[in-house]
């Protein structure tokens, strides 16, 4: 029987194992990484193209294209092709990011030769129904009207329009009649140019076999036509960053209970050894539970039911951004404690206690991040579209098993510059 008065002994991850993917070659170029299992009797495939928001004339586009291209193929109907995957227990989802987008499948192993064909035909010859599309503006019309209604939305908006400014798609604020503004050729001329097979890469995890590698390679044997490159040679003006990153922006909500608060810093370009370090950092700052924001602002000061802080990368910029509903009467003591909070890391180091917790939550969540070979797919995915792979997993641990307080606090004094921080408030202050 187990001695449950004992407490268990704690040990460090010193290394993750996690599977490299297979990578093979497709006759038009296109790379398909593997990630092979015979425990996972399902099959998830990425189709991965650079069809994302920054690639986009006009706000909307990208994400109209991309909800569309699921739809159906050409000469279909899109009811029963959704009865037909249901029948096969697949299930489609598109996904779209600030650099990518494109369809996955969820499919059983036996039944990925049913229904490839169809889920390929999504891309090949989408149909882009003009029904469907009508239906799409009237409910991002509606559903826009909504959300500027509320605090947290126009915060997180306001945020990416003082980082980018009005003429970058990122920083673009998105108004309901943007909606009914897209022209139904527009978006067909976006699926053409960005929705192309040599515009994207493939990635298959689960029990795949190599048969189902040479279908996916047939798919892709002949080089498909590139479509205009007219709109991508226009989106190079819009891409130009014109963000202003005032100190404070105040969007006033007269009946507002509760502010959104977002704040953002520009942490120019770090090293990769330096944003290894900057992962920790964000960690103890605001990225878990245990976090500083998390310990003062709401647990000792009750004025939010959370805040959190993450390092995001788009665009060429690497943003440290802070996320936070407060109450209205609290607003500006909140900001005040997000300023010491982070002017704290760069004059005190953390105690030992602290930097153990840290270290034993992250090496946690790489551990939980990767097991198994879907999981340890999507992580690659999220890498690869920063042009990094796997191997940036096995720098972390070390960073985050050899770091020390003095590191942290040094690299705080050259990052954390609260003097350039960029705070945006929908409520009140």
């Amino acid at each position: 029987m187990i001695d449950r008065t004992i407490v268990p002994r704690i040990s460090k991850i010193n290394r993750v194992d996690y599977q490299n993917p297979d990578e093979y070659i497709a006759d038009n170029g296109n790379r398909i990484f593997g990630f092979y299992s015979k425990n996972a009797p399902v099959i998830k495939l990425d189709i991965v193209f650079n069809a994302g928001v920054v690639y986009q004339t006009s706000a909307l586009l990208a994400v109209f294209a991309n909800s569309l291209m699921k739809e159906a193929p050409k000469g279909k109907n899109p009811d029963e092709v959704s009865e037909f995957f249901d029948f096969h227990g697949a299930y489609i989802e598109s996904f779209i990011s600030p650099e990518t987008a494109g369809l996955r499948l969820f499919v059983p192993s036996k039944y990925f030769c049913e229904v490839i064909a169809t889920f390929l035909d999504l891309i090949n010859n989408p149909a882009l129904p003009k029904n469907e599309f009508e239906i799409l503006q009237k409910k991002y019309y509606q559903a826009i009207q909504n959300n500027l209604k509320k605090t947290q939305y126009v915060a997180l908006k306001g945020l990416d329009h003082e980082i980018f400014g009005a003429e970058h798609p990122l920083g673009y604020v998105v108004k309901p009649e943007d909606s009914n503004s897209i022209e139904y050729v527009e978006m067909q001329n976006f699926v053409k140019d960005y929705y192309n097979l040599n515009n994207g890469n493939i990635i298959i995890s689960g029990d795949y076999t190599l048969d189902m590698i040479e279908i996916l390679r047939n798919n892709f044997k002949s080089p498909k036509n590139e479509g205009s490159k007219a709109s991508f040679m226009e989106n190079m003006r819009l891409t130009k960053l014109s963000g202003k990153m005032q100190k404070l922006r105040v969007y006033e909500f007269d009946d507002a209970v509760q502010s959104g608060l977002c704040a953002g810093l520009d942490l120019g370009k770090p090293t990769t050894e330096e944003r290894l370090i900057l992962n920790v950092l964000n960690m103890i700052f605001g990225g878990y539970f245990g976090s500083k924001l998390m310990k003062n602002i709401r647990e000792d000061k009750g004025y939010t039911y959370g805040i959190g802080s993450g390092i995001r990368e788009t665009a060429g910029k690497v943003l440290l951004k802070i996320v936070s509903e407060v109450g209205v009467d609290v607003t500006q003591k909140a900001i005040d404690e997000i300023y010491y909070e982070m002017d704290m890391l760069t004059k005190k180091t953390i105690s030992k206690n602290e930097l153990e917790t840290v270290q034993n939550y992250m090496t946690g969540e790489i551990l939980s991040s990767l097991d198994g070979v879907i999981p340890c797919s999507m992580m690659f995915e999220k890498l690869y579209s920063q042009n990094r792979d796997l191997n940036y997993i096995t720098a972390q641990i070390n960073t985050i098993n050899n770091i020390t307080p003095e590191i942290l606090m040094n690299t705080a004094k050259k990052f954390f510059n609260s003097d350039k921080l960029s705070v945006v408030v929908a409520g009140k202050v």
